[in-house]
C-alpha cells in the first residue's frame, strides 16, 4: 500500500502543495532542513533550519559585511559571494547565507561595493573601502608615439613607480584610461606589466563608457607594505585633438613626458598649479633629440609635481 502525501498550504504562494522534507550538511558541517512544496507546474524550496539561524535587525548584516570587508585579514582585492560566505560564515557559523547573499547584492545596488561580471559575478571594494587598492604614486613616464605618421599619437605607453603605503598587502590596484574618441576596449589592445619581475599582469575590466575604462589590475606578486614596484601600461588610443591632459591626486617626484614622431612638430605645453591658481608655459624646456626609430623626439622632465596640478601638452605641423 502505497504512502499518502503530505499536503501543506505553501508559505510562497499561499496554495495547497505536496511536501517533501530533505536536509543537507553545507561546508561548515551544519544540517540545513529545507522543504520542498510541489505544485503542478513549479517547486519552492523553503529553510525549515529556524531554530538554528539567527535573525539579524534591517542593517545589522550589512555593518557585518562592511566591517568583514573592510578588516586587514579580508585581503581579496576582487571577491566571490562564495570569498564573503565562506569568510563571515567561519565567524557567525548560524547565519543565513541566502540572506548573505542578498545583502551583498544589495550593497552592490547601493554602490558601496561594485561588481561586474567576468564569467562569473565578481565584487570589489569601493567608496568606503576603496583605500584597500589605494597605492602611492612616486614617479610617472609617459610616451606618446605617432604610430600611423598622422599626428594622432595613438600609441601610449606609461611607466608607474608606484608604492603601498598601507599595513596590509596589495593583490590589486585601479587603473583609469581615458579618451577623446569613442573607442572599444578590445580595440585598446591593453597590456600590463610588472617590470620590477618582468612578468605581465592580468587585467580585469571594471567599468567600460565609450571615453573612459576603469580596469583592476592583479599584481603577480603582492605588493608588501612599503614595498615599491614599477608597472607598465601600454594601449592605443587616437589623440584626434593633437592634445593630451595629465593629472594626479598625489605628489610625485618624477614626472618625465615624451612625444615620438617622424615629422618636426610645435609643442605647447603648460602646467596648471592646485595651490597657486597661475599657468606656466612649459615650452621653452622641451629637449629635442632621437634615435633608430624616431627623426624627433620631444621630452620634458620634471622633478616634482604638486597634488592635482595639471599638464597639458598640445601639437601640431611646423
Amino acid at each position: 500500500m502505497s504512502k499518502s502525501l503530505q499536503k501543506e498550504i505553501c508559505p510562497v504562494c499561499h496554495k495547497e502543495a505536496i511536501v517533501t522534507k530533505k536536509w543537507v550538511k553545507n561546508r561548515y558541517g551544519k544540517r540545513y532542513d529545507y522543504v520542498i512544496y510541489t505544485h503542478e507546474k513549479l517547486k519552492h524550496y523553503v529553510n525549515r533550519t529556524d531554530t538554528n539561524i539567527r535573525k539579524y535587525k534591517k542593517g545589522e548584516l550589512e555593518r557585518i559585511i562592511i566591517e568583514a570587508l573592510s578588516s586587514e585579514s579580508f585581503k581579496q582585492g576582487v571577491f566571490t559571494v562564495n570569498d564573503v560566505v565562506e569568510y563571515i560564515g567561519k565567524r557567525f557559523e548560524n547565519i543565513n547565507i541566502n540572506s548573505l547573499r542578498s545583502n551583498l547584492f544589495r550593497l552592490s545596488d547601493l554602490g558601496i561595493i561594485e561588481s561586474t561580471k567576468r564569467g562569473k559575478k565578481m565584487f570589489f571594494l569601493n567608496a568606503i573601502n576603496k583605500s584597500r587598492l589605494n597605492f602611492l604614486l612616486d614617479s610617472m613616464e609617459i610616451s606618446l608615439e605617432d604610430e600611423g605618421e598622422n599626428l594622432l599619437m595613438e600609441k601610449h605607453t606609461l611607466i608607474s613607480a608606484i608604492k603601498n603605503d598601507k599595513p596590509w598587502p596589495i593583490n590589486y590596484i585601479q587603473y583609469r584610461i581615458v579618451g577623446d574618441v569613442d573607442e572599444f576596449y578590445e580595440n585598446l589592445r591593453l597590456k600590463v606589466f610588472d617590470l620590477s619581475i618582468q612578468t605581465e599582469v592580468k587585467t580585469i575590466l571594471i567599468e567600460d563608457k565609450p571615453r573612459e575604462k576603469r580596469v583592476l589590475l592583479k599584481l603577480p606578486l603582492p605588493l608588501g607594505p612599503n614595498e615599491g614596484r614599477k608597472i607598465k601600461v601600454e594601449f592605443n588610443w587616437a589623440e584626434p585633438e593633437h592634445s593630451f591632459v595629465f593629472s594626479a591626486a598625489t605628489q610625485i617626484n618624477g614626472f618625465t613626458f615624451s612625444v615620438s614622431c617622424n615629422k618636426p612638430l610645435n609643442l605647447t605645453i603648460t602646467e596648471t598649479s592646485s595651490t597657486r591658481n597661475d599657468v606656466k608655459d612649459l615650452s621653452g624646456k622641451v629637449l629635442k633629440t632621437e634615435d633608430r626609430k624616431w627623426k624627433s623626439i620631444y621630452t620634458l622632465k620634471f622633478e616634482r609635481m604638486e597634488p592635482f596640478s595639471v599638464i597639458q601638452i598640445k601639437w601640431s605641423n611646423q
